[in-house]
């Protein structure tokens, strides 16, 4: 039982004891986490130390100096700033604004700036002095007068008042002259002996003193008093030594100046054997307890002014006597004699202590002019309050004692009150208890020196040590040294009214003195713009100058002292421009001038210039973002110091990454052959890498490879370049593994060498320039045969290929990509380059280079490397990538007969041309033709298969003429095998493809077919597919090409179907001559048609295209086939623009003649209604099938036509019941009526026409076609159905209808319709001719139908008669007068006498409903004045007013009526009706296309809009109006709007979120295109500057403008070649985060890269795009100014911020939904007011300020805050309200984590684990 109970004991004492542990643990754990620690952040850590300036660690021992990283630094690194001695006095200068140590520093008496107390600066100039004064405060409670002058020593000096004596004759009493010659003070009283000039006899007189000798510090408020006395002249107290005058502690509670403490009677004199007082000094230092709070004046001894001794004003040293309390000769105390009072306390009004003692007693110190005697009440004070010790105080206070000059012990007693009183403190006395004896400095002796004032003391130094100023003794003390650590502490740090810092001449030597400018010394200056130091300046010490932002200009020069420049000397002077390294600087510290990145030039000596330079520090020039170039001295050698355990390794080499952040260099020139730069892993080897192979092999072969000066590379101009002296420079070499450009010192020569990737690094291709631009050298090693021609070289841009170039290389070249920079190809540059399969030309911005003759005759090879393999006996095809364009000199030239490539035994070829991605066009000359030839452009299924083209070292298949290389899907060079829904199998190559836009062509066209989402690249690759666009310059077309067919209609691959492209969706043409016969046949998801230039569009051209709504057809199309929009069931309109021969009216093409209607072309299938007589008016012909597969025109009535020939199949398959021909038609012709089932009536109105025969018969069909038989006739039965003709009597038709039993016959009867002018205006008139016969006449519903034909409205437009209103026609009579039977019908009017009409007018604009409808009656016949409308809401692009019924503004009223106002639309000059109904040519509806398999990029486009044919008048039809209503699309619910383009293709009607492809037209010579253009807001272009773009379509209508400039050869849709990114090429610097890019393209933002962002709301990718736009400046400069007022406190910063799709392109109009919180370094100019700034949207005009938050990411100060909607937005500060703001430094991302919260956590986790352990409890079992 025992042994249990001890177990369960020690369990709870184990348990106990954890628990204890783990309460201490966790309290620790806690504490550890609150300790402060630095900031820290990854920059900072990485910080080195291999470059500075060393300091004195010693104020003795001048050769003690510090270490660099534990290494001894050079002399050349020494500083010259001494480091000051503890002990020694502190100085100010006479005005206070300096402080500074007098030292003897090399044996020299110097001054070392130490201190300021500046508190203004006129106009923010500072001038270092080049000699001070120097003075310490001698009585710390007079305000600005306590300045006493020192001497070298530190004692104060005194000036002289001699003592005045008197002395008495038979005259009377006179003052004694020339006292210190004629007065003989040797005996027991003084005898004044002179010569009396009356009795010309030497006399004697006794004197007496009427004052005493007297000694006055030398203020240097008195400094007129005592200026003109001669140093040696002045007086020091002998008596006092330094430690004397530092040596009284004293409480800082000791009684203000303007308190007068109570006498005691300790203080009360004590009579002496001699009969004067004597003050005991052990009293004042030990004061009785009657010194305590309770005393009051009352208890002051009694005394009378009358017993204060005065003094004269005239015997007053000091220019305000007034003042001054003066002694009269009666009442001056004799040396012997004893005062006749006791002296007793005054109480005194002087504030700065200077002019009445206690104890009635006159002080010696001269007084402040304005300062009048008043009482001043007792401080309340506690006993230990004034008893000379310090209490309660870790520090003991010094005061220094003030000096009161006086001739007797009484005076003293006084004085030691009064000094008690002031400070606490008690004069020094003499040894022995005697007066203090003073000692005229000349007097001094050897002691001279150490006495003389400290006067025009040189100024040598600003130090590097800081003080602490104790303001109640005006001293300062040296408390420590500045550093990094607290930079702030430097001497000037931080004084921010400095402007302009010069240094000031010696007025002897006429140099400046400072020599010497110490650690941080002006660090934080952020107000200093300029330095201008002499030559004479030997050290800049570690960070004088950092931070220092504002600084633009510092000046030393060239030829000074100047050894090195400290570590982080200029630091931050982020507008520091240039600088001028002296020749004599040996060095140049760590991080001198790093994030300078307003710097632009730094001299360092020019070229031959011999400089001292010898080493550059860490990182010196990082982040000098506007360093254009650097120049090493040919003597630079980047030595570090013998005995350095790094000199053998980092001689000769400077870092890449001391460039960092220098995006702006250049060029770096070396004249040193041995020095090199070199990547920062290089610093750890062994002398320089010389091997080119192992380093570019392992470059290549390993993808991971990391580069610094690669990356160096990518981030610098792509002018930059090394230079030096030659190929066996190191810098040489180093350019050449990095394929930097390099120029040769020696020789205008720039080179670069290019790596072959595809070899591993064994083989190089080697270019030259010279300076006239000329390719001179290219030299191509083994089989590297794969060559990008580099743009620049250096400063040099390569614009000749010369006929030479290439000799070198004319077996091995297989592929080469020319720049934009070549101008001139000279002839037979190329020729012979046997191997050469593809030619990229690169065009972006011009039209390529002029080629000469035989440029590019690759197979006639003559002379062949001795390497060569086959010796040129393979054939190789050529293609050329580039800009097709008529202007376009690549295209022209392989497009010309005369520039077949092939050798005389090899057939004729011609270049093939390739517009590249992502158009992916093939062109070739047709020498059949004689015109260049479309074979081939991409559709879905080729983008299946694309793949890039590998050379893989050996030689590819000639491509075919109609298609790009193609290879088996098993070539080992093939690409990754494509999706499963691949049809065929085979890859298609092209030369310019990247494997980006093979993945985005891949994966593009899998998800389009299987609806998946598009990436931005996949819809800019299947757009490609789905929106052909052939640019300016091709002129034809391959037969079948598109439709699988040729002209004849036949399949183009026999014994096959024909497959036309059923998922192309607009097909947009600019020069394309003549579209052929079934060009676009079948393609029946092709929705819009642009054909801008040309001549003819063929038969049938666009044959069941059955989604075709858009069509436009340019000015230029002189021809049109027949039908070519035979099968178009969706096209409502064909909008012929400017096009003076044809025109659309109400779906009917017509043929014009000088803007009349002449020729019937087409009728559109989609048309719905009879076509009345009046619509043809004027038509002289049609074109066969006009009216063919109609089924929706029940009636045509030719009457008033001139129409002869009714041609073949003209109404075949309509559904037509009537017909009504002109009686001028002579001929109907075969075919006119096949398959008419519906036709009841065919009127012939001339008795001649001849009838065709078989002309009504049924033919056999194929779908909507006539089946023709073998031998190309139709199959045709004989018509069952009855019809009609009605014709005149004895016609010859008559005998055409005999023996055809279906034909029956009716004679026409003419009818006349008259009117008789109801006004009675005329007579009786004939207005209309119609033809009925005896059935219809007598059939009431028929001749109900027939006398519609002249409807009511049209008889009123017609024939109007103001008052009447026509109102039917009357009974039918017959008449025979001419022979002929005929009816006649009489007009019958209502008169309208007495009755209004009512005018109506709508403005849909107003946006006050009120005002948006008005009405005015009008009577009938009368006419519209202007006082009857109101103005327009829009007047800006108001047109017009458009009645509803046809009625002109100026028409009389016979009817009720509304007008509406017509505007133009906001983006252009097309009309837009407002609230109008039935608009002119409004567009109808078209269904979306359905079929497809997949998702639609730009679906369907509906019709929109009427034709453009008005020459007088443009703005009567618009082109593409868009209406005011967006339109549900037929058959579903889905909402389109219109989009009107105006100058280019695409116009339509679109869903919003739609990718619409838009296209600019061909202009023709002269007329460039510029740019496009909309008012439309949401609408972001891909790309407004490319001829050919996207956009996301709104939910709003879009006008569009394509603008031109006048230029060289005309532009429209080109496509740059090359590449994957189309020629678009990014500015600005862009970072990328989690899938979102933010691309800063705002200046004066720097560290782009340190960019993120993340987007929430939304799933996909984006860019944030961050820009400057006058706009949004111009929203954050009036927001501002609203919530301001004055802007001249306010620092902003303004940019818009938008957001974008992926590709970059597509801005995103709708972000509801959609936050992004973003990160932005701070702007360059606001960096230095850090957590004081704020973010803001602009939103309503208003600031809408945003949270901030303040963070470093890589020690760089950002910005985070979230955007919930993109506008305008500003960063900004109110700098007269700053605080004191700071940037978070927790450890970000790169940043290190503190060790502390490693030992935190890890003592948290013991403590828990204390906390939960449990015990183990053993249970003992019983066992059997």
């Amino acid at each position: 039982m025992v042994k249990k109970v001890t177990k369960k004991k020690n369990r709870r004492l184990r348990r106990q004891i954890r628990k204890t542990v783990g309460c201490l643990l966790m309290a620790s754990a806690v504490f550890v986490a609150a300790l402060p620690v630095p900031e820290i952040s990854a920059r900072n850590d990485q910080k080195v130390e291999r470059v500075a300036v060393v300091n004195h660690t010693s104020s003795t021992d001048l050769t003690q100096f510090g270490t660099i990283d534990g290494r001894e630094a050079p002399l050349e690194w020494r500083s010259n700033v001494p480091l000051v001695g503890d002990n020694e006095y502190i100085y100010t200068t006479a005005d206070s604004s300096l402080q500074f140590a007098y030292i003897n520093y090399n044996g020299e008496w110097i001054a070392v700036i130490l201190g300021r107390k500046i508190n203004s600066l006129p106009g923010g100039s500072f001038t270092i002095p080049a000699q001070v004064d120097g003075y310490r405060t001698y009585d710390v409670n007079m305000t600005n007068g306590g300045l006493c002058a020192v001497g070298q020593d530190g004692n104060f000096l005194y000036y002289r008042i001699p003592a005045k004596y008197r002395y008495t004759d038979k005259n009377g009493d006179h003052d004694v002259l020339d006292t210190d010659i004629n007065l003989d003070l040797s005996g027991t009283s003084p005898v004044y002996r002179f010569f009396d000039a009356e009795t010309q006899q030497q006399v004697e007189y006794a004197a007496h003193m009427i004052e005493p000798e007297q000694f006055f510090p030398c203020y240097q408020r008195d400094l007129a008093v005592w200026g003109d006395i001669a140093d040696e002249d002045l007086y020091f107290q002998s008596g006092t030594t330094k430690a004397a005058i530092f040596s009284l502690p004293m409480n800082t509670a000791t009684p203000s100046p303007t308190e007068s403490p109570s006498a005691t009677p300790a203080e009360t004199p004590t009579p002496t054997a001699e009969g004067t007082s004597t003050p005991d000094v052990m009293q004042t230092l030990s004061p009785t307890p009657s010194e305590s709070a309770e005393a009051t004046p009352s208890q002051t001894p009694e005394s009378t002014p009358s017993e204060v001794p005065t003094a004269t004003p005239a015997q007053s040293p000091v220019e305000t006597p007034s003042d001054l309390p003066t002694a009269t000769p009666e009442e001056t105390p004799t040396p012997n004699a004893t005062p006749a009072t006791t002296p007793t306390d005054e109480p005194s009004s002087d504030e700065g202590g200077d002019d009445l003692t206690s104890n009635g007693f006159t002080s010696l110190l001269p007084p402040r002019a304005t300062e009048t005697p008043t009482q001043t009440p007792t401080p309340t004070a506690s006993p230990e309050a004034d008893n000379g010790i310090t209490t309660g105080k870790s520090d003991t206070t010094y005061y220094n004692v003030e000096r009161v000059v006086v001739s007797n012990d009484n005076l003293i007693m006084a004085a030691n009150n009064r000094a008690r009183n002031l400070t606490g403190g008690i004069i020094q006395r003499g040894s022995g208890g005697t007066v203090p004896t003073y000692t005229r400095v000349g007097d001094a002796g050897n002691q001279k020196n150490a006495h003389m004032r400290i006067h025009n003391a040189a100024v040598r130094y600003i130090g590097r040590q800081y003080l602490e100023e104790h303001p109640k003794t005006g001293t300062w003390t040296i408390e420590g040294v500045v550093d990094s650590s607290h930079p702030e502490l430097g001497v000037f740090a931080g004084l921010g009214q400095l402007v302009h810092l010069v240094t000031e001449a010696d007025p002897t030597t006429k140099l400046s003195n400072l020599v010497g400018i110490g650690d941080y010394a002006f660090y934080g200056c952020t107000s200093l713009q300029s330095v201008d130091l002499a030559n004479g300046i030997n050290t800049i010490g570690n960070g004088a100058f950092e931070q220092c932002l504002n600084m633009t200009s510092f000046t030393i020069p060239r030829a000074s002292n100047l050894m090195a420049f400290g570590k982080d000397a200029f630091s931050g002077c982020r507008k520091l421009k240039s600088i001028v390294i002296p020749t004599n600087v040996r060095a140049i510290g760590d991080y001198c001038f790093q994030d300078c990145v307003a710097l632009e030039t730094i001299e360092m000596g020019g070229d031959g210039t011999e400089v001292a330079l010898n080493v550059i520090g860490w990182r010196a020039f990082e982040n000098c973002s506007s360093l254009s170039s650097i120049t090493f001295p040919g003597t630079f050698t980047q030595t570090y110091p013998t005995g350095w355990d790094i000199k053998a390794k980092e001689d000769n080499k400077i870092p890449i990454t001391w460039f960092d952040g220098c995006n702006s260099l250049q060029y770096i020139k070396i004249q040193n052959s041995e020095l090199d730069i070199v990547d920062d892993d290089e610093m750890n080897m062994e002398g320089p890498d010389n091997s080119e192979d192992s380093h570019v092999k392992k470059l290549l072969n390993d993808p991971n490879a990391e580069d610094d000066i690669l990356d160096f590379l990518d981030k610098v101009p792509e002018l930059f370049y090394f230079e030096g002296p030659g190929a066996d420079a190191r810098i040489c070499n180093t350019a050449r593994v990095h394929s930097a450009a390099f120029k040769y010192m020696s020789q205008d020569k720039y080179e670069k060498v290019m790596w072959c990737e595809a070899h591993n690094g064994d083989h190089k291709a080697i270019f030259a320039v010279d300076s006239n631009n000329q390719l001179v050298e290219m030299t191509l090693e083994k089989e590297c045969g794969i060559v990008d021609i580099p743009a620049q070289i250096g400063a040099r841009h390569i614009d000749t290929i010369g006929e030479f170039s290439f000799d070198r290389s004319k077996c091995f070249l297989k592929k080469i990509t020319i720049p934009s920079t070549v101008q001139v190809i000279e002839q037979n540059a190329f020729k012979g380059c046997h191997n050469l399969e593809d030619v990229i030309f690169d065009q972006r911005g011009g039209n390529g280079p002029q080629i000469g003759a035989n440029a590019f005759d690759t197979q006639d090879a003559q002379l062949h490397s001795s390497d060569c393999a086959d010796k040129g006996s393979t054939f190789h095809a050529l293609t050329f990538t580039g800009t097709i364009s008529p202007a376009s000199t690549p295209f022209l030239y392989a497009m010309d007969a005369n520039n077949n490539y092939n050798n005389g035994s090899q057939q004729e070829s011609f270049i093939t041309f390739y517009s590249g991605w992502p158009s992916n066009l093939t062109v070739l000359y047709n020498k059949e033709t004689d015109k260049n030839e479309l074979i081939n452009y991409p559709k879905i299924d080729d983008l299946l298969n694309y793949a890039a083209k590998s050379y893989g070292g050996g030689t590819a298949p000639a491509p075919s003429p109609s298609s790009p290389t193609t290879k088996d899907a098993g070539d080992p060079d093939a690409a990754a095998t494509p999706p499963a829904v691949t049809p065929g199998g085979s890859k298609l190559y092209y030369p310019y493809l990247t494997a980006d836009n093979v993945e985005a062509a891949n994966s593009g066209a899998h998800k389009f077919l299987t609806s998946g989402g598009l990436t931005g690249e996949e819809t800019v690759a299947v757009n490609g597919a789905l929106n052909v666009n052939l640019p300016a310059g091709i002129e034809s077309i391959k037969p079948g090409l598109f439709s699988g067919v040729d002209s004849e209609n036949e399949s183009v691959v026999e014994g096959e179907d024909p497959k036309p492209n059923t998922y192309i969706q607009s097909i947009t043409m600019n020069t394309v001559e003549e579209v052929e016969p079934y060009t676009f046949s079948g393609c029946e998801n092709l929705a819009g048609f642009y054909m801008a230039g040309g001549n003819k569009l063929g038969d049938y051209a666009l044959k069941n295209c059955e989604k075709l709504a858009v069509a436009e057809i340019g000015a230029s199309i002189a021809e049109l086939g027949i039908r070519p929009f035979a099968g178009c069931t969706g096209l409502t309109n064909v909008n012929f623009v400017e096009n003076p021969n044809f025109t659309c009216d109400n779906r009917i093409i017509y043929g014009t003649k000088d803007g009349a209607k002449k020729t019937l072309i087409e009728c559109l299938e989609t048309r719905d209604e009879r076509v009345k007589a009046d619509e043809l008016t004027g038509v002289e012909s049609m074109y066969p099938e006009a009216f063919m597969n109609c089924k929706d025109v029940d009636s045509v009535d030719f009457s008033e036509s001139s129409v002869a020939i009714i041609p073949e199949r003209a109404f075949a398959n309509s559904r037509v019941h009537d017909v009504i021909l002109s009686s001028a038609t002579t001929n109907v012709l075969e075919g006119a009526f096949w398959n008419c089932d519906d036709l009841k009536y065919l009127t012939i109105n001339n008795p001649i026409t001849i009838l065709d025969n078989n002309i009504f018969d049924k033919a056999e069909l194929d779908g909507n076609d006539i089946k023709l038989d073998a031998d190309g006739k139709p199959i045709l039965t004989v018509r069952d159905k009855k019809l009609t003709l009605v014709v005149p009597e004895g016609s010859v038709a008559e005998n055409y209808a005999n023996g055809k039993p279906f034909i029956g016959l009716e004679v026409s009867i003419p009818v006349e319709y008259w009117i008789t002018p109801p006004d009675g205006s005329g007579r009786p008139f004939k207005a209309y001719d119609r033809t009925t016969t005896r059935t219809k006449f007598e059939d009431p519903e028929a001749w109900e139908e027939e006398r519609e034909n002249i409807e009511p409205d049209k008889v009123d437009k017609d024939h109007p008669y103001p008052g009447w209103q026509f109102e039917k026609w009357g009974e039918y009579t017959e008449s025979s007068g001419s022979g002929i039977k005929t009816l006649q019908t009489y007009a019958e009017y209502t008169q309208l006498a007495g009755e209004k009409f009512r005018v109506t007018f709508v403005d849909e604009r107003q946006p006050d409903v009120t005002k948006r409808m008005w009405f005015v009656d009008k009577n009938p016949g009368e006419s519209l004045t202007f006082s009857d409308i109101r103005d327009p809401y829009d007047t800006v692009n108001f047109l017009r007013w458009e009645s509803d019924n046809g009625t002109a503004f100026s028409d009389p009223i016979n009817a009720n009526v509304t007008f509406y106002a017509v505007y133009r639309n906001s983006g252009g000059t097309d009309p837009t009706p407002s609230g109008n109904p039935n608009p002119s040519g409004s567009p109808g509806g078209s269904p979306n296309p359905s079929g497809s398999p997949g998702a639609s990029i730009t679906p369907s486009a509906s019709p929109s809009g009427g034709n453009n044919n008005d020459k007088d008048d443009k703005d009567d039809k618009p082109t593409a109006t868009p209406t005011a209503t967006p339109t549900p699309s037929n058959g579903n619910d889905v909402v389109k709007y219109t989009v009107s383009v105006s100058g280019g293709s695409g116009s339509g009607q679109y869903a919003a979120g739609t990718v619409v492809a838009i296209n600019a037209y061909y202009r023709g010579e002269g007329q460039l295109f510029d740019r496009w253009t909309t008012s439309t807001a949401g609408v972001g272009f891909a790309n407004p500057e490319s001829p050919s773009t996207t956009f996301t379509m709104p939910a709003a209508n879009v006008a569009i403008t394509a603008t031109y400039k006048t230029g060289g050869a005309g532009t429209a849709a080109t496509t740059t070649s090359g590449g994957g990114n189309g020629g678009n090429t990014v500015t600005g610097s862009t970072s990328n985060n989690n899938g979102t890019t933010v691309d800063i393209t705002r200046p004066g933002i720097s560290n782009r890269n340190l960019a993120g962002a993340t987007v929430s709301g939304a799933t996909d990718n984006f860019v944030v795009k961050v820009t400057e736009d006058q706009a949004a400046t111009d929203a954050a400069t009036s927001a501002l100014q609203a919530r301001f007022g004055d802007l001249s406190r306010i620092k902003y910063f303004p940019m818009d911020i938008s957001l974008y799709d992926s590709t970059g392109r597509t801005k995103i109009a709708d972000t509801s939904g959609i936050s992004v919180n973003l990160t932005l370094p701070l702007p360059d100019e606001l960096v230095q007011y850090a957590g004081n700034n704020k973010i803001a949207a602009i939103s309503g005009g208003a600031l809408e300020d945003l949270n901030a938050r303040f963070t470093t990411i890589d020690g760089v100060p950002c910005i985070n805050f979230t955007a919930t909607h993109f506008s305008p937005y500003v960063i900004y500060v109110d700098t007269a309200n700053l605080t004191e703001a700071a940037i978070d430094a927790t450890p970000k991302t790169g940043d290190p984590i503190h060790p502390k919260w490693f030992l935190a956590l890890g003592m948290a986790c013991l403590s828990l684990i204390l906390f939960f352990k449990r015990d183990r409890v053993v249970i003992n079992t019983k066992t059997a």
